[in-house]
């Protein structure tokens, strides 16, 4: 027989008294005597089986004692007793999180934020969590907001402003950190971090600025002496680079990324061989070192060192580079004379799938069943100066049925080992298409003179800034009257066109897209004279066709591996010449050969 229910008067005693209780346990946790606490909450829940407060903050104690099983069966019966309050799923999702359950976790932060959407502590650790488990664009919105909840809050930003870097987001990342900044201006890592992310977004200048800031507060911060040597790179200043880097080894000697920086300032500097015993110091420290390891293959390659420096370029797929390398099962070939299908895959930038292009018959005669994928606007180009190969788009090769593999570069150290490797009698190995050569030829000529092509800018991601000029700075060459000039850059030259209004005349071909239409682009390249062009895409396709080309390199950094050092001719491409500055950022030397080198490669050429 059921005992009768308690009075009313009986109950608010009881409440009254477990109130009391509940009270005296919390004073017993805030001091750190759980024993306490534990016994007195046991107690409550003795008579109070569903009381909330007490079952979850019996598993609190539980969570801080490492029982996280034994809290969160406390933590559901608390969140089951009361549903409305959003600490409890709060609770019950970490000890779920301890316990490896991450979705059920997410479950339950988001049932707090579903009673509460402006619960901070939920878009924290909801957040946190999100982060490990590497899905950084769900719990940016949790920062976010949680930033929002707690716009005083310096550590909160920081996290934020981590975040964002993390999915370079580069300009509110910055934003995030200034905002540290404004509330501890002394917040640990908050420059550096700022200096981080301006550096990120291009804005070289200021990340300077900013680790410049770090050194001078503390002259030991290694890391901001090693940072600012890479934007100092970028910026064309490599003996400075070379400083800072070894101010950060001085620091750290013992640091195997700070020896790969040394080793890339001074092969800034073009002192290859003192750089590859930078990298060989990252390499005994950390022979793993997969930059150090790539570096040094650039260093063997610049030289013409092939055999050394395929060997070390192997590593480029251990870095942090995007290089394009396609998701592929398929077992890499050997390199032995093969009837099996191979697959041989375009990398990287299309400046270097089209010189990758000047491997295709030497590879097909080791693999006659080869098909060799490219970017898709490079394939009609492709087909019609290889008509006897197999190309395909880099976007097609589901079905393609071929049965081993080999990234194009890599079939470099089969059939360029050596400078006696390279063929001696191709001008040229690609053709445009002589129908719409004869007719741009029409457009662009108009009478006797000679038309040179004309390209002044990179957009690429590395070292644009030092391979690049504006077009102002042509103007020696383009005040020539001998000469008609068309434009082969990519872009909206438009702006820097009209500036030249009354000055100089430069064509522009509004129909053809240089970006899209490759094949366009090549035969207005062909149907020109000569080309002169910086370090882009149009000098390795002006290079490809057999055009007479005068390459304008920088003094270092940004020439990239393929131009080599020390030459005035390219192994890959037989009609260019190379001219470069004398000096970092210095171009008017360089434009300067260039006037009196035009009229004596146009006298050479011939069509």
């Amino acid at each position: 027989m059921m005992g009768a229910a308690p009075s009313r008067p009986q109950a608010a005693a009881i409440s009254a008294q477990l109130s009391l209780q509940y009270k005296s346990a919390r004073e017993a946790f805030g001091r750190g005597d759980f024993a306490k606490a534990i016994s007195k909450l046991r107690g409550i829940i003795g008579k109070a089986p569903d009381h909330a407060d007490a079952l979850n903050l019996l598993g609190i104690i539980g969570m801080q004692g490492g029982r996280a099983a034994e809290a969160e069966a406390l933590f559901a019966r608390a969140v089951a007793a009361n549903p409305g309050e959003p600490g409890f799923y709060n609770s019950h999702a970490s000890a779920l999180h301890a316990l490896g359950r991450s979705d059920e976790a997410i479950a339950a932060f988001r049932g707090a934020l579903a009673i509460d959407a402006d619960y901070a502590a939920a878009h924290l650790n909801l957040g946190k969590l999100l982060l490990r488990l590497g899905r950084g664009e769900e719990a940016l919105p949790h920062f976010a907001r949680l930033s929002e909840l707690r716009p005083d809050d310096a550590p909160v930003h920081f996290g934020h402003g981590e975040l964002l870097y993390a999915l370079r987001r580069f300009e509110p990342a910055a934003a995030a950190f200034r905002r540290v900044l404004e509330l501890q201006p002394a917040y640990p890592d908050a420059r550096f971090c700022l200096g981080n992310a301006l550096w990120g977004g291009k804005q070289a200048g200021a990340a300077l600025a900013e680790y410049g800031a770090v050194i001078a507060a503390d002259s030991k911060a290694a890391g901001a002496w090693a940072n600012r040597s890479v934007v100092q790179i970028d910026l064309g200043r490599p003996a400075a680079a070379l400083a800072d880097i070894e101010s950060a080894l001085q620091l750290k000697p013992g640091n195997a990324d700070f020896h790969n920086l040394h080793g890339n300032a001074l092969h800034a500097l073009n002192r290859h061989h003192e750089a590859r015993q930078a990298y060989a110091r990252a390499l005994q420290i950390q022979p793993a070192h997969a930059n150090a390891r790539f570096n040094t293959g650039l260093c063997h390659l610049v030289e013409c060192e092939f055999a050394e420096g395929w060997n070390d370029y192997e590593a480029r797929w251990r870095t942090s580079l995007n290089l394009g390398r396609i998701d592929t099962t398929l077992p890499e070939w050997d390199g032995q004379p093969t009837q099996a299908r191979l697959l041989v895959w375009g990398e990287q930038g299309i400046g270097d799938q089209i010189l990758q292009l000047s491997l295709a018959d030497a590879v097909a005669q080791r693999a006659p069943q080869a098909e060799f994928a490219v970017m898709p606007r490079l394939l009609a180009l492709a087909r019609r100066s290889y008509p006897q190969l197999q190309f395909t788009g880099l976007n097609e090769l589901a079905n393609s049925g071929c049965t081993v593999q080999k990234a194009f570069w890599s079939t470099g150290a089969l059939v360029r080992r050596s400078l006696d490797d390279f063929p001696r009698q191709r001008a040229a190995f690609l053709q445009a298409d002589p129908l719409r050569v004869a007719a741009l030829r029409q457009r662009v000529s108009g009478d006797e003179r000679p038309v040179i092509g004309l390209a002044w800018h990179s957009r690429a991601v590395l070292y644009s800034r030092l391979k690049s000029m504006p077009l102002k700075t042509l103007m020696p060459l383009l005040a020539d009257k001998r000469y008609r000039f068309v434009d082969l850059q990519y872009g909206d030259t438009a702006a820097e066109r009209e500036a030249l209004r009354g000055v100089a005349t430069l064509q522009r071909l509004d129909d053809i897209d240089p970006i899209k239409d490759i094949d366009g682009l090549a035969a207005l390249v062909r149907a020109c004279d000569m080309v002169v062009t910086i370090s882009n895409f149009t000098a390795h396709l002006a290079g490809a066709l057999g055009v007479p080309t005068l390459l304008m390199l920088p003094w270092s950094t940004g020439r990239q591996w393929y131009w080599h050092d020390n030459r005035t001719s390219s192994p890959w491409y037989p009609r260019l010449s190379i001219l470069r500055q004398s000096e970092p950022l210095r171009w008017d030397d360089v434009i300067e050969r260039v006037c009196a080198e035009v009229p004596r490669m146009l006298a050479g050429a011939g069509r």
